[in-house]
């Protein structure tokens, strides 16, 4: 008798939100009333600048949407076992008021999203200021992705940046790249760090660095993702690319220590995003950059499961191919049923107007195959 691995099974994407400049501001999140948050920037045409941000808000599990305004609420969010909601931005608001301790504008709420008011957030980690992707610079660390609540009530979250030394350049294989950045002064290869928090995210302060690996990839550790697995190991995945594989590493010690990092065979992509989900499996949607294609209208959102708490990937697919985003969100919102929160580009627009982009989600699942005995 063999038994074969599950398949997935994706739904059809469905659009919650439709128009130029859309951009779903990951992640996710599937609150414990039921909600289920997409939140959603509008930036303006032309501009590095946010125009509009609201939630698209679900309560019938994801069959009716509702738009909720709201300030801009950041690259970080999370909803901890108590109903507080917590998210932050990614970028700290200048320069520190003291060495190494910067300060981000966040959010803070209880229950609902609706209940959402500012907060200020403080990060204590030794960094110096950084070249992002535009090529200016900023302060800080990059707070990314997700927040872990371990058992005793800690939480943990995940940034990148730079710290004093990071000097090796960023390159990049694609040519057209290459004039434009490469040469750029402190644009450099980063690292990714570990932030404790043990007032329920108020403030963070470092732990210790998960990965600096500047011959991992292109662009070296960044855009990372953390879960914590039912064997009590916490998993990062990153991004080390626009068209290098993504790496792993694991803690057993609760985020002390750290194995250096691994190539996930069969991925090239970008942002990856990791869950945990209720029986134990490991869940990631990433996205792929059009470079693999060489500009060619094609970008690949996909998903892949372990079921060996990381170890291995025996399972990826692509959710959404064409023009698109290239940042999916993922959360588990019933037992065994994911939803992905993905972009995808219309390929023409109306002479004068900026090209519209649909938000969409996507119900994604497995199957499980037959078991055949052979006679």
């Amino acid at each position: 008798m063999a038994d074969t691995l599950p398949r997935i099974v994706i739904g059809t994407p469905q659009t919650v939100a439709y128009g130029p400049g859309l951009n779903a501001a990951s992640p996710m999140l599937c609150l414990a009333n039921g909600d289920i948050v997409v939140a959603v920037d509008r930036w303006e045409p032309g501009e590095s600048r946010i125009a509009e941000s609201f939630a698209m808000i679900s309560s019938d599990g994801g069959r009716a949407w509702r738009k909720q305004p709201m300030p801009w609420a950041g690259a970080v969010k999370e909803q901890l076992r108590d109903g507080t909601l917590i998210a932050t931005t990614g970028w700290a608001e200048g320069p520190p008021a003291q060495p190494g301790v910067y300060t981000y504008p966040g959010r803070r709420g209880k229950d609902t999203w609706e209940s959402l008011q500012p907060d200020r957030i403080t990060a204590r980690v030794p960094a110096i200021a950084g070249v992002g992707d535009d090529l200016k610079s900023y302060y800080g660390v990059i707070l990314w992705n997700r927040i872990i609540e371990m058992p005793g009530g800690d939480l943990l979250t995940t940034a990148y940046g730079y710290f004093e030394g990071d000097d090796e350049p960023i390159e990049f294989s694609y040519e057209p790249y290459r004039p434009k950045t490469y040469p750029h002064p402190g644009y450099n290869k980063t690292r990714v760090v570990l932030l404790k928090s043990t007032d329920q995210g108020r403030s963070w302060d470092y732990v210790t660095t998960v990965s600096y690996d500047p011959s991992s990839g292109e662009e070296g550790p960044c855009e990372p993702s953390l879960t914590l697995t039912q064997g009590g190991d916490l998993v990062c995945l990153m991004r080390t690319g626009r068209v290098n594989a993504l790496r792993i590493c694991r803690s057993r010690d609760g985020g002390r220590t750290w194995t250096p990092l691994e190539v996930v065979p069969g991925t090239l992509g970008v942002a990856p995003f990791l869950i945990t989900m209720q029986d134990g499996t490991l869940a990631c949607g990433y996205g792929m950059k059009e470079d693999y294609w060489r500009m060619e209208h094609r970008r690949e959102l996909r998903v892949m499961f372990s079921f060996d708490e990381g170890r291995t990937w025996p399972l990826n697919e692509i959710v959404y191919a064409g023009e698109a985003g290239s940042y999916p969100s993922l959360r588990e919102v019933a037992p065994g049923e994911l939803m992905m929160a993905i972009e995808s580009v219309a390929f023409a627009a109306p002479p004068g107007e900026a090209l519209p982009v649909f938000v969409r989600v996507a119900r994604i699942r497995l199957k499980q195959a037959p078991v055949y005995k052979w006679l």
